[in-house]
This record gives structure tokens, sequence and C-alpha cells, in this order.
């Protein structure tokens, strides 16, 4: 790991079946800085799946589009925004 991004993150040995060092874990999230909200920027959300949900073979006129998962990662959406 040492030529990764990963290089400087902390080793937590661990047992979950164990139920060892599990509070480590916790304590290891909690000191994850919670990054500055940028609310008045246009939205930017990064997409990591999505679903159509239209019927094989559906007609135009009968489309109804899809459905998008992901994260927002600023900004904020808002009823009747376009995307």
């Amino acid at each position: 790991m040492k030529d990764s991004i990963c290089k400087n993150a902390p080793i937590i040995p661990i047992s979950a079946q164990m139920k060892y060092n599990i509070d480590g874990i916790l304590e290891a999230l909690c000191e994850i800085p919670i990054p500055a909200r940028r609310l008045d920027v246009p939205p930017r959300m990064i997409i990591i799946r999505s679903f159509d949900v239209n019927k094989p073979g559906a007609e135009i006129d009968t489309l109804k589009g899809g459905v998008v998962g992901g994260s927002i990662l600023e900004g904020v959406l808002e009823l009747g925004m376009e995307v």
C-alpha cells in the first residue's frame, strides 16, 4: 500500500466475530472531518447507479424516464429543477 493513496491510512486490527476493537473502528470514523457544505453553488452529483423504469419496447409517448442513485457533492436540488 506504500505507493497508493492509502499509504498514510491507519491500520486497525479487528475481529468482528469476536467483537474485538470495534470501538477502535468507531473512534476512527468519528475522527474523519466533515467536509464543508457548499449550498450556494449549482448542484453536482456523482452517479453510481441508474435504473430504467420503462418496459422493453415502450413507445416514445409512454416513456417515463429513469432513476439515478448517488451522492450530491455540493449544491441543492430544488423542486422543478431540470437535471
